[in-house]
């Protein structure tokens, strides 16, 4: 993960911490009272948004934050109550790059008032000066890191920020079971994917655009596995439209140079997402550089073999939740998911405001929309 320059983060946190402690009493939405006659009703994704606001708009704005006090922007799911809070704001802020939940978006975007502002304030903030920060995972692990990506922002498919992109598995070749799942914070497995009981449209699993997620990818037998992945678009108030279908191949516990055809790419470490375009409709696998670790490059899914080596055996945990995986103890390949959680981002880190530089783009931003 990229971590901030300690003296930029030890002010940018000292700055939040001010203006928290000046600037903000207790939660909005419980005292929207608090300011009836000010001029403007402002709602935003979190805390820290709303202290900024505070401190621009002064008592000329009252201001609710949906994500409560402590509350997670990642993981938080926004209610009825919310809903109506963003119908009645004269304006609206989030931070996006993907920090807050897809449905949170989706609850903004979908209520705001037409004609009132609703401001992305980590994209928009560029404009005055705010620089992004690209979000570099390293994991040291022994196997490849194999998640999914979306990639492109399908304007052209007439695709939002709001929109879902499904990704389904639709079908699955080789001598076992092929299981896709997540491991949430708090050790229950989310199934995306599982072959043992047939593909259907349950094993389909969403992401917003330009995101990437990462999974556990499990295989009850050695041998050679090939899955067809298929992307469908869904944009607000239309049917998913299709977007782009590909076939990776997968060496499970046997060499993969026996599997790979010439001028096919072996992969076998580093970081790697079975990926879809959606300005382009292609499939194929976005991985680090063979040659150059802090580039990527996108191969199609034909001319790759994914390697699941012998030291990716694993066992099967006790407890029923792992039951789709097989009988306790028993042997299974397992590609790890290495960041425990439900962890979607895009390719920039989404806290912009830790650099201090950012925050003051932010708040310019905040007073000339106010």
């Amino acid at each position: 993960m990229h971590v901030p320059r300690p003296a930029t983060r030890a002010l940018a946190v000292a700055a939040v911490l001010a203006m928290t402690v000046t600037g903000c009493k207790g939660h909005a939405r419980s005292g929207a009272a608090d300011n009836p006659d000010a001029a403007l009703r402002v709602v935003t994704t979190t805390e820290i948004l709303a202290d900024l606001v505070r401190q621009v708009g002064g008592d000329r704005v009252q201001v609710d934050s949906i994500v409560p006090p402590g509350g997670d922007p990642h993981s938080y799911e926004p209610t009825p109550a919310d809903a109506d809070a963003v119908s009645q704001a004269d304006v609206t802020f989030t931070n996006h790059l993907l920090l807050e939940e897809h449905a949170l978006i989706k609850t903004i975007d979908s209520n705001a008032r037409e004609g009132t502002p609703n401001v992305s304030l980590a994209e928009a903030s560029e404009t005055y000066g705010a620089h992004v920060i690209p979000l570099v995972e390293d994991v040291g692990l022994d196997v490849i890191w194999l998640g999914l990506r979306v990639r492109g922002e399908g304007t052209e498919r007439g695709a939002s920020r709001s929109s879902d992109v499904l990704l389904s598995a639709t079908d699955v070749e080789g001598p076992g079971d092929l299981v896709a799942y997540l491991t949430e914070s708090l050790g229950r497995p989310d199934v995306y994917f599982d072959s043992a009981d047939g593909l259907t449209e349950k094993d389909t699993t969403t992401l917003p655009p330009a995101a990437h997620t990462h999974l556990n990818w499990a295989f009850t037998e050695p041998g050679v596995y090939r899955l067809t992945l298929e992307a469908r678009l869904k944009n607000a108030g239309a049917a998913a439209g299709p977007v782009g279908k590909g076939t990776f191949t997968f060496a499970v516990g046997v060499d993969p140079h026996t599997v790979a055809d010439s001028g096919d790419t072996i992969l076998d470490d580093g970081h790697t997402d079975l990926t879809v375009n959606i300005d382009s409709g292609k499939m194929s696998a976005f991985t680090d550089s063979r040659t150059d670790g802090k580039k990527q490059e996108e191969i199609p899914p034909g001319d790759v073999v994914i390697d699941v080596p012998n030291r990716a055996l694993d066992t099967v945990p006790s407890g029923s939740q792992f039951s789709f995986l097989g009988e306790p103890g028993a042997e299974v390949y397992q590609l790890p998911q290495a960041v425990l959680g439900k962890h979607v981002h895009g390719e920039i880190d989404p806290h912009l405001w830790q650099d201090v530089e950012n925050a003051k783009a932010y708040v310019q931003l905040i007073r000339d929309t106010l």
